[in-house]
């Protein structure tokens, strides 16, 4: 498990991933010019869910991508059913669920 926090500046994602034990930063990483609504944990990978691009005017995303931390290589897995404007998630062992909050 890895704490995993999240900022927006300047119209991109900025995802501070700590070590294990929660006590130093670890990396940090720069998403250009995409706002992530949720970034979480799945299956030792960093889950990024939603959001739009900067100079879009449709914050309604369907996206759901993985970064393996041993490679910082993003990939993405299938899109949600619908597009959510803010989702949420929960993630168990083997499954990611969202959901559209308000």
């Amino acid at each position: 498990e890895r704490l995993v926090t999240r900022k927006i500046l300047f119209g991109d994602t900025v995802v501070s991933i700590f070590n294990a034990e929660c006590s130093d930063l670890e990396t940090e990483l720069k998403l250009p010019d995409r706002i992530c609504w949720r970034i979480g944990s799945f299956q030792n990978k960093i889950l990024f869910i939603g959001g739009w691009e900067e100079g879009r005017d449709n914050p309604w995303s369907s996206r759901v991508e993985l970064m393996d931390l041993s490679t910082g290589r993003l990939s993405p897995l299938p899109n949600m059913v619908n597009a959510r404007k803010r989702p949420a998630s929960v993630t168990t062992e083997n499954e990611i669920l969202c959901l559209a909050m308000g």
